[in-house]
């Protein structure tokens, strides 16, 4: 007697990372990331910037919140005031091992204007 296979499960799963890609010196910065999953989001996404796993920091001003809505996982990471040591690439990758990436740019004086301008050109 042979054992039956299972049925494929349609599982379709996506990523998406918006937000605060230049800030000024002392702006704040906001991220979202939406994860989104088939028949169900991902259990879980977190934030990594340099190889480092983001926690919430209330003395530091940073803040990550999460929230299902349906068929969405919709994490918000929020710095209340951008450093310079706050520019790089911010990671959100769900339990679902997928992933996405945004470069956050901190400008600060005459690198600001040099920016407005050259977007200004464009």
């Amino acid at each position: 007697m042979s054992t039956p296979l299972p049925l494929p499960v349609d599982v379709c799963a996506a990523i998406q990372v918006s937000g605060s890609e230049y800030v000024e010196h002392g702006s704040p910065i906001q991220l979202m990331c939406n994860a989104t999953g088939k028949p169900d989001p991902p259990h879980n996404v977190d934030w990594f910037k340099d190889d480092h796993v983001i926690h919430s920091d209330v003395q530091r001003g940073l803040i990550v919140t999460k929230k299902i809505e349906t068929k969405l996982l919709v994490s918000v990471l929020s710095i209340r005031t951008a450093r310079l040591s706050d520019a790089g690439q911010y990671v959100c990758l769900s339990s679902d091992h997928e992933s996405a990436s945004i470069n956050v740019h901190v400008l600060s004086g005459e690198y600001s204007l040099l920016i407005v301008i050259t977007f200004a050109k464009l």
